[in-house]
């Protein structure tokens, strides 16, 4: 019989979602998001806090998300000050989940605008570059699907010479 280190796997999973939602936000370039502004579309993410061990177990609302100096950070509704996101701390591992779903909704959202070259009926970029702007979310799978989007002129620009 194999024992399985299911606290070694949580410890992964835990640190694998801090990085999807540090990528997040390098992606939309932002440092702060609210979850719950009001009179706007409001994101519910829930984490599970212990502060003071055992007895002191419990699940709070984030509020607001932080990502300063590579650290992710939250403010929840049952405690004051930030609380960071990083292993080990007082949210409890792997407890992530509706945190990453939240940020990337939010991310999904944002506006930008993007870079595209037209193509040729040989498939062949014919040197002209079109602006274009799109939802982060719907851009990311057009450069997956298409291959000549790009997120800055510059970039785009680059490619046309090649």
């Amino acid at each position: 019989m194999i024992e399985i280190d299911f606290y070694e796997k949580k410890k992964q999973l835990h640190e694998e979602m801090l990085e999807a939602i540090r990528q997040l936000f390098i992606l939309g370039g932002i440092s702060e998001i609210d979850l719950m502004p009001e009179g706007e579309l409001q994101r519910h993410a829930y984490v599970i806090l212990s502060p003071d061990g055992c007895d002191s177990v419990h699940e709070a609302q984030v509020m607001k998300v932080f990502y300063e100096d590579d650290e992710l950070s939250v403010e929840v509704n049952t405690y004051d000050g930030r609380i960071s996101l990083e292993y080990a701390g007082i949210v409890v591992t792997d407890t992530l989940e509706t945190l990453y779903e939240a940020v990337y909704g939010h991310v999904a959202d944002i506006n930008r605008e993007y870079f595209m070259l037209t193509l040729d009926e040989t498939g062949q970029p014919d040197g002209t570059i079109e602006p274009h702007t799109w939802r982060i979310e719907y851009a990311e799978q057009i450069k997956e699907l298409h291959g000549f989007v790009y997120d800055n002129y510059n970039d785009a620009f680059s490619r046309v010479t090649l």
